[in-house]
């Protein structure tokens, strides 16, 4: 999903299950109320860190219909062998449960969408080597192949606004 121009874009990971029912999680910042998002306040432990696990068509649906400005959203489907994508599911719920006992903070650089994507990969032997550029907190290409367990970056299945 791109926000603030294409530059910009905040990556979700979905996992299929029987049917095209799609459990979404979205690593994100915990604002407190009337608190809005800043960058540089993303370094210095402003905002806890929480993971929003919903209905892909929900979290699709709020920044396709409900935010302003609306956002464009994308959709990549990719097949991944399932001993892979369990491994990579129970580390989310392990990460979620682990929030529970010990909070922790977002990060721009360090603890983001994308680095916490790239964490979650790491369950898996074959994942690729950590490269610190890959750190940069949603570089569009760069997050998106995380998303792909080293898969060519496809073209999108659909734009999600368009659905």
């Amino acid at each position: 999903m791109y926000w603030a121009g294409k530059a910009i874009a905040h990556v979700m990971v979905g996992f299929g299950f029987a049917g095209k029912d799609y459990l979404t999680v979205s690593i994100e910042t915990r604002k407190e109320k009337g608190e809005s998002y800043s960058t540089v306040a993303g370094f210095f432990r402003q905002y806890e860190l929480y993971y929003v696990v919903a209905d892909e068509r929900d979290v699709i649906g709020v920044r396709t219909t409900y935010r302003q400005p609306q956002e464009d959203v994308y959709v990549y489907r990719t097949r991944t062998p399932l001993k892979n994508i369990r491994r990579i599911f129970l580390d989310y719920i392990k990460s979620i449960n682990d929030l529970r006992d010990r909070p922790s903070y977002y990060n721009t650089l360090t603890t983001n969408c994308t680095t916490g994507i790239l964490m979650h990969t790491r369950m898996n032997p074959e994942s690729p080597p950590i490269k610190i550029p890959r750190f940069r907190s949603a570089s569009v290409m760069g997050c998106l192949c995380l998303c792909h367990f080293r898969a060519k970056l496809p073209r999108a299945s659909s734009m999600a606004n368009e659905i």
